[in-house]
């Protein structure tokens, strides 16, 4: 028994461990496109969590409920952590978009040029 709980306590602070590397790789994300990556390689279909939940049915009745817990509670806070640096990053996005496409109003207007003389007026 005294293995069981120290192969549990190993695959607590391995999962642990890749939580703050998830953490730390959501912080680092500058785009979108690196969030998604990162979103990917830990919460998609192959990714370094979901590959825990797959592992359940290999984990024993006993110790099942405490690593399920466990990597249910580090799904759940990876992806939050996702959601609000992805609403960060869009924020920004737009901030930055705004910032670009502002129209100075205290500039003189560019004065547009009226159309040409009638042919009549011309022949005349």
């Amino acid at each position: 028994m005294g293995e069981s709980m120290a192969d549990l306590d190993d695959k607590l602070q391995a999962l642990n461990g890749i939580a703050a590397k998830a953490k730390v790789a959501i912080d680092a994300s500058e785009q979108k496109s690196e969030l998604e990556a990162v979103r990917i390689e830990y919460l998609g279909k192959k990714g370094l969590i979901t590959a825990y939940l797959k592992q359940l049915g290999e984990v024993s009745v006993e110790q099942r409920p405490v690593i399920g817990k466990s990597v249910n509670l580090a799904k759940r806070e990876v992806a939050s952590l996702i959601d609000v640096r992805f609403k960060a990053l869009a924020v920004a996005a737009m901030n930055a978009a705004l910032e670009a496409e502002k129209i100075d109003v205290t500039l003189p207007g560019r004065g547009e040029k009226t159309g040409g003389l009638h042919p009549v007026t011309r022949t005349l």
